[in-house]
């Protein structure tokens, strides 16, 4: 009996200011999983298998890349996993297979990041994807990441990802991350909330002036790139194509 083919798809990161996705984030999922991973829609579409989930979304990257994909494309990548020397040499292998030519295309969504990553660890990390990508954002479950900790411009962005909680708690998490966006200035990051699931919660973005969104609420699970389409608020979410 052969194994299912894995299930690769992209989910659109839109700019709230100009009405414009401006990248597509990666997913692959085995065909033996119970439901399709996705680094865009909570902790329940988190990969089981981190280190085999990224690999499967470097080897879609480069079928993406052959396929004439012209948006950004965000490569996940597990914090806990490339901040070990031993793995990191295993992603950088596997990274290295990425044409040097497209690295202006290519972004590294760093999940998992802790409350307070470690100077050393998050240098090693930035150190080694900034040669295979051009931008790296960083993705907390805590709006109290403490990004006065980090230097300036220390990476392009932070994103929030929202918690599996009741509609109101998940808003108060958002506003905690968007009050603190004048230090994220300050240290010239942009900000992001993701898993984004509502109207309302999309909109509560917009009134905080949060300026990349991504999400269930958002765009869909796409078998296309939606990167680089412009779309006007009203017509979200993209439904899956």
């Amino acid at each position: 009996m052969h194994a299912m083919p894995a299930l690769e798809g992209l989910q659109g990161i839109y700019f709230t200011p100009r009405g414009l996705f401006v990248g597509d984030v990666i997913s692959s999922t085995p065909g033996s999983a119970s439901a399709p991973f996705s680094l865009v829609e909570g902790v329940e579409q988190m990969p089981t298998d981190p280190a085999a989930f990224d690999a499967d979304c470097i080897i879609a990257a480069m079928r993406f890349l052959l396929e004439g994909v012209k948006a950004k494309l965000y490569l996940p990548i597990s914090y806990s996993n490339v901040v070990r020397a031993s793995q990191r040499q295993d992603y950088e292998r596997l990274l290295s297979v990425l044409p040097d030519t497209h690295r202006n295309q290519l972004a590294a969504a760093v999940y998992d990041v802790p409350r307070d990553p470690a100077y050393t660890g998050l240098s090693q990390v930035k150190d080694m994807l900034a040669r295979y990508v051009s931008n790296i954002d960083l993705r907390t479950n805590d709006p109290g990441f403490e990004v006065e900790k980090l230097a300036d411009q220390a990476v392009n962005s932070v994103t929030l990802v929202l918690p599996e909680a009741e509609p109101q708690a998940r808003l108060a998490t958002l506003r905690r991350f968007a009050d603190r966006q004048g230090l994220y200035k300050r240290k010239q990051i942009w900000t992001g909330v993701t898993n984004v699931r509502s109207r309302t919660e999309l909109q509560a973005c917009i009134a905080a002036r949060v300026p990349f969104v991504s999400g269930p609420g958002v765009c869909r699970m796409q078998s296309l790139a939606v990167g680089g389409r412009m779309q006007p608020l009203e017509e979200l979410p993209v439904l899956a194509a």
